[in-house]
């Protein structure tokens, strides 16, 4: 969980009031006086949901609508939310469902939960254009209808990826799997249901691009036909079975109760598919079981008697969500519940927005709130305190780019129909529970598939080095210095600083003195009002205090990017007092940790630097440095790395590629500590400060997950064969 603690101003003006009052006559409200003289308008909202998950799923909406509540304690006008529950599987759903659709008593609808329900659901919502808000319904084909439908007037909001993402997630899985070869899909035949055909329309796409060496098709439509499928794969070679695994696409949680029944019925036990654990290969051997998303559900826990794999739909472990409900329940993983808190939190922050901005649908609203969200904010709206920034954002008229349980809230630009980046937890279940194995999400909110470095980081991006390199008449190397810097404020932005301030002490062990150091940093950690421990920074929850003895040079925001200029090329001005003195016997290592956003641009503050800035930079500096070794922790930095001048002596290491994000890595409590790619770095150079360019780069490449390590700029730096870190972290070189 990160959160952002800041003092707002407001100004309660009686008139103003009194004019919201009078001229947002809204249907489906109901204002109330509060009991600090505040203004509540009551919405009712109309949530479909199967009766059997009621009581699971009461606790994350009573717990979206306590923080919705608390969040606004103090406003003049506030927005509450009545839930009214519908029977999912009732005989009168749809009768119900179009009652809703066409009453002005309601403002919104969640669910329905599966995506076999939905098509109906949005269907009747269409004449009204009453918004919908899907909290795991993941059919492509949903998606595809109506996203036709949203580009004039959009009403239908998936709160995830299609199941084309969850294919691709779950074969990249058994990707690392080596020894599964070859596909067996399992599903129901005859006219299958909207999720069913998501799955066995794309499976067998992907698998080919993967390089599985097929995907064989089997359906049935009963227990028996289902036996007689189980019972002939039994039969087969033990290499075929030892080399399959089954993919099974339950249509309902009867058909996990069916398969689990057969299984048993026949003696049969499915194998688990484990990274790594060779098997005796024998004639009784049985392929791994995989299920997607609908197969976790709290309805089957200790209702199964075999052993299960497959992924949900889960919450961004970055925002805490998923530690939170672990914390609360016990429970590992729960698929669609992220989803589900955030259907609401949206509703009541767009409902605020309506208010203030005076727009006539609801849905207008809601999509304003998406487009504010740029997938660049760390502000994680599920928290009472991260609502509380977004409601008194969008009652001063500003909507802040949000994220929620689930995670950013960015969604299809021209459709608006699904939310991009999804996130899935890959389960396991066994002894009754679903145990997790990992997170996994596309980087970049789709646009690039970074879950394929996940687990073969060599498939597509990992460079590959030759004889490119020319020879650079370096002059013989006589001095270090270091600009190490953290562009991001705050405490929500805890661990880009803290990166920052271990990389310093790693100089500093290294033998480097302040006068060889600069030093940017907010320096807002320490004293911090929200440290738990006051005066300490640290990257780890036992580490040393990393902010003990610094000499802290400069603010980030007293500084402009022509002053970073500045201090590079070692131009003293009234503004850059400290600076590189170096010369071109002078390595210099710059470590840059904080955002990045789209369109090759760095968060600067509250500001940016550009790509092209940050060219003429480095340009600029070369006459200070013999060689330059750019180390740069932030989203889409590889965009900034691609964009690169050829400049002799410089080498770049990025966290990711251009279309990726990084990620945060050690946690303690609900802040972040350090980055993924951060400790990695630190961790080889540590371990071997004499590891060459090559070996630190395929050891990133390999152990950062969810995004890509890159570098750039190599052949004009020198052979990444023979150059060590030595030349940057032992000054006895």
């Amino acid at each position: 969980m990160i959160i952002r603690s800041q003092i707002f101003n407001f100004r309660f003006q009686i008139l103003w009031v009194i004019g919201m009052l009078l001229t947002i006559g809204m249907t489906a409200c109901h204002p109330d006086r509060g009991t600090d003289e505040g203004v509540t308008t009551t919405y009712k909202v109309a949530l479909i949901m199967p009766q059997p998950l009621w009581e699971s799923e009461r606790s994350i909406v009573s717990g979206a609508l306590a923080s919705i509540n608390k969040a606004q304690s103090g406003l003049p006008r506030r927005v509450a939310l009545d839930v009214e529950w519908i029977d999912e599987e009732a005989p009168n759903m749809s009768d119900e469902v179009y009652r809703v659709a066409n009453s002005e008593d309601y403002v919104a609808i969640v669910g329905p939960k599966y995506s076999r329900h939905a098509r109906m659901v949005a269907t009747a919502s269409l004449d009204s254009r009453i918004p919908v808000l899907l909290p795991s319904v993941t059919s492509a084909e949903v998606q595809r209808i109506y996203a036709g439908s949203n580009k004039s007037a959009p009403n239908i909001f998936c709160m995830s990826e299609s199941d084309l993402a969850q294919t691709q997630a779950m074969l990249n899985i058994l990707r690392k799997q080596f020894l599964t070869s070859r596909i067996i899909l399992l599903s129901r035949g005859g006219n299958a249901d909207d999720y069913v055909s998501s799955f066995t329309a794309y499976m067998p796409y992907f698998a080919t691009e993967l390089r599985f060496k097929g995907v064989e098709e089997l359906t049935f439509s009963d227990k028996e036909s289902l036996r007689a499928n189980l019972l002939q794969i039994r039969e087969r070679d033990a290499w075929d079975k030892f080399s399959s695994t089954i993919f099974y696409i339950p249509s309902t949680v009867e058909d996990m109760r069916m398969i689990d029944a057969v299984l048993t019925e026949e003696g049969i036990t499915p194998g688990i598919n484990i990274v790594g654990e060779t098997q005796f290969v024998d004639a009784n051997i049985y392929p791994g079981i995989f299920c997607p998303d609908l197969a976790c559900n709290v309805l089957l826990e200790n209702n199964l008697t075999h052993e299960y794999e497959g992924i949900a739909l889960c919450g961004n472990p970055e925002s805490g969500f998923p530690a939170a409900r672990k914390a609360q329940t016990g429970k590992e993983i729960q698929s669609g519940y992220a989803q589900l808190y955030d259907c609401f939190t949206l509703i009541s922050l767009a409902l605020a927005h309506q208010e203030t901005a005076k727009l006539s649908t609801l849905r207008e609203a809601i999509v304003a709130v998406m487009d504010a969200c740029d997938g660049s904010g760390d502000e994680f709206s599920w928290t009472e305190d991260g609502l509380r920034y977004g409601f008194r954002s969008i009652r001063d008229g500003h909507i802040p780019a949000l994220s929620g349980a689930s995670g950013c809230w960015v969604f299809d630009r021209e459709t608006h129909i699904s939310q991009l980046g999804s996130w899935y937890g890959h389960w396991r279940y066994y002894d009754g529970q679903y145990h997790l194995v990992e997170y996994m999400t596309r980087s970049d909110h789709a646009r690039q598939a970074g879950m394929d470095q996940m687990w073969e980081w060599s498939s597509d991006i990992a460079l590959t080095f030759g004889d490119e390199t020319k020879y650079i008449p370096y002059e013989p190397l006589q001095d270090r210095c270091a600009v190490v810097m953290a562009t991001s404020t705050g405490w929500n932005n805890y661990r880009h600083q803290a990166d920052a301030l271990d990389i310093y002490r790693m100089l500093r062990n290294a033998g480097y003195d302040d006068e060889h150091i600069v030093l940017i940093t907010e320096d807002d950690l320490a004293d911090n009002p929200l440290n738990p421990h006051p005066g300490v920074v640290h990257v780890t929850p036992d580490g040393e205090n990393l902010h003990a003895s610094i000499v802290n040079d400069y603010r980030i925001s007293q500084l402009t990017p022509e002053d970073l200029g500045h201090i590079l090329s070692g131009t003293v001005t009234e503004r850059t007092p400290e600076v590189v003195h170096g010369s071109k016997s002078t390595n210099v290592l710059l470590f840059w940790s904080g955002h990045g956003a789209y369109n090759k641009k760095l968060n600067w503050g509250d500001t940016y630097i550009t790509a092209d800035e940050i060219n003429t930079i480095l340009t600029d500096a070369q006459p200070n440095f013999r060689k330059l070794f750019f180390v740069m922790e932030t989203c889409y930095s590889g965009s900034i790395g691609e964009n690169l001048p050829e400049i002799d002596g410089l080498l770049m290491l990025t966290a990711c590629a251009p279309g990726e994000k990084s990620h945060a890595d050690v946690i303690e409590g609900n802040i972040y500590l350090s980055n993924a790619f951060t400790r990695v770095f630190r961790e080889e150079v540590e371990r071997n400060p004499d590891i060459t360019i090559y070996n630190l780069y395929t050891s990133l490449a390999r152990h950062t997950t969810a995004s890509h390590a890159m570098m750039y700029n190599y052949p004009s730096y020198g052979s990444v064969y023979t150059n060590t870190m030595t030349e940057y972290f032992n000054l006895q070189y």
